[in-house]
């Protein structure tokens, strides 16, 4: 009983550290959790919850911070009609140099990806893009928003290649060949 349950608490810390020493801060701090509730008063846990919850806390208010600006310029961007490009790619790239900051901190957060990802699209970047959402969608399947942007560049790619392709019977048969593989993601 009680030796099996200090060997699990001593296994579950390890696994708590390791995860921690490899930025997964989230799933550091569910460790943290499910140690404290094993055995409430273990020290360890109690200071990498707390940590964790310090570092998560901090992440948070970034992320809120990024999305917002990152709104504000699209927004800015896109309604005003005099808004320099060479400001807003400025803009962009501060917006993801703190993103990308965040990931040198905690690299299992769906949200920071999620913005990265539409850094990436706003600046042209459809592969980066893509791979941020992909990831994201690993680190959290619920984060919808993330889906609907990554459809909606497989369509756009789909687009192009039907209608701004110059071998048009070639590119019908690319049209097909992407449009089945479009269907198959999104089942």
């Amino acid at each position: 009983g009680m030796m099996r349950k200090s060997a699990q608490v001593r296994k579950k810390l390890e696994e708590a550290r390791e995860s921690e020493t490899a930025r997964r801060i989230n799933e550091a701090g569910k460790q943290y959790a499910e140690v404290r509730a094993q055995d409430p008063g273990n020290r360890e846990a109690l200071d990498g919850a707390a940590r964790t919850a310090g570092v998560l806390a901090e992440v948070g208010r970034t992320v809120q911070e990024s999305q917002w600006e990152l709104d504000r310029a699209l927004g800015f961007f896109l309604y005003s009609k005099d808004a320099p490009v060479e400001e807003f790619h400025i803009r962009l790239s501060e917006i993801r140099g703190s993103l990308e900051a965040i990931v040198g901190v905690v690299s299992d957060d769906a949200r920071v990806f999620y913005l990265l990802g539409r850094c990436h699209e706003a600046m042209g970047g459809e592969n980066e893009a893509e791979s941020c959402w992909r990831k994201t969608l690993v680190l959290d399947g619920d984060l919808h928003s993330a889906r609907f942007h990554l459809v909606q560049l497989w369509l756009v790619r789909a687009c192009r290649l039907a209608y701004y392709n110059p071998f048009r019977e070639k590119a019908h048969d690319e049209w097909n060949a992407e449009k089945q593989q479009l269907i198959a993601r999104i089942e």
